[in-house]
């Protein structure tokens, strides 16, 4: 945006002025532009498409690293890795891994090259992983791979489940540094079954809510029995709700008394009311999802008994929580 404005204030200026100090002088937006115009040369080469950020970072170090600037190779990596540009990374890093980098002073770099090498599931990673073995830098090693695991984790929730997953993450490792996981397990498990409020709500419940049709569902339910939805008030309250809030979502407590009473209603609920109801939330499910939703899996995974069981802790962050197979629907 700030590259563009710049762009925008130069154009309006060129035919007034091919003077520097005049552009900057007429320029509106130079606060916020500076930056934009000291690159402006190269971006206006490019005006279609202006250098990724990533790219103006290596072509500014690489004359240093041509001279063999060792410093500046290891700042163009860290760029690389902060900037999120890990193909750019394997991509240079390929290109100069060789025999004579199989050495501890280049441990940290390889750490790294391991790290991305995983997420981006890249050939190189058997071999960074046998080099850092033979280095005998396991603790580097582990943290590489905890990362990255983190990432694939990462990689499969929406942003609002990223950002309660890092949140979870941080609590996790602060306890674990200062060796008090044992007391603060907890507050960790509770910050873990939050990412799966998140991500049931954003990727199921908000969907079923949107899909409901509100007018159609309270004539569906005007017209059964009253015996026949006594049992379902509250949950079709809750779910009217919802429904008509754009920014309704359900917390942990009612998102198992929804899924307990939609997905095994008693015998005696109106058929038309209960397969209106049932269709809108089978619409957001997969095949294994619907049979996890029918049965107890699903509410299982987020039961009272599990949150209060710490002792699962480990497993279900690293399995259960984040299964790899897909319960909720793309569409």
């Amino acid at each position: 945006m700030e590259i563009g404005d710049a762009m925008t204030a130069k154009e309006g200026t060129d035919a007034i002025s091919p003077d520097w100090s005049a552009l900057i002088a007429s320029d509106p937006v130079l606060r916020r532009t500076s930056v934009a115009l000291v690159l402006e040369p190269r971006i206006a080469t490019e005006a279609n498409s202006p250098p990724s950020l990533s790219a103006l970072v290596m072509d500014s170090l690489l004359p240093a690293i041509n001279e063999g600037d060792r410093e500046a190779l290891l700042i163009l990596f860290q760029s690389f890795y902060r900037l999120g540009a890990y193909e750019d990374f394997m991509d240079r890093f390929n290109g100069i891994w060789s025999e004579r980098m199989r050495d501890q002073s280049w441990i940290d770099l390889i750490g790294r090259a391991y790290q991305v090498a995983m997420m981006l599931k890249h050939p190189l990673v058997g071999e960074l992983r046998d080099v850092i073995d033979s280095l005998g830098a396991k603790e580097i090693q582990t943290n590489a791979e905890v990362i990255a695991r983190r990432y694939e984790i990462s990689s499969r929730l929406t942003p609002m489940g990223r950002e309660a997953y890092r949140l979870a993450s941080v609590a996790m490792d602060s306890s674990a540094e200062q060796d008090m996981l044992w007391r603060d397990a907890g507050l960790i498990a509770l910050g873990y079954f939050r990412i799966l409020e998140v991500e049931l709500n954003e990727r199921f419940v908000r969907p079923v809510a949107d899909g409901i049709p509100l007018v159609q569902l309270d004539n569906v339910i005007a017209a059964a029995p009253t015996d026949a939805k006594k049992h379902w008030k509250n949950a079709l309250e809750s779910l009217k709700s919802v429904a008509s809030n754009p920014s309704g979502r359900w917390m942990l407590g009612p998102l198992r008394k929804m899924f307990d009473d939609f997905a095994h209603p008693p015998s005696h609920i109106d058929i038309n009311l209960r397969e209106f109801v049932q269709s809108a939330f089978e619409a957001q499910l997969t095949p294994t999802g619907r049979d996890a939703f029918y049965s107890q899996e699903l509410l299982e995974t987020i039961s009272s008994s599990r949150v209060d069981s710490i002792a699962t802790l480990p497993r279900m962050v690293d399995s259960s929580v984040f299964p790899k197979r897909r319960l909720v629907s793309n569409s």
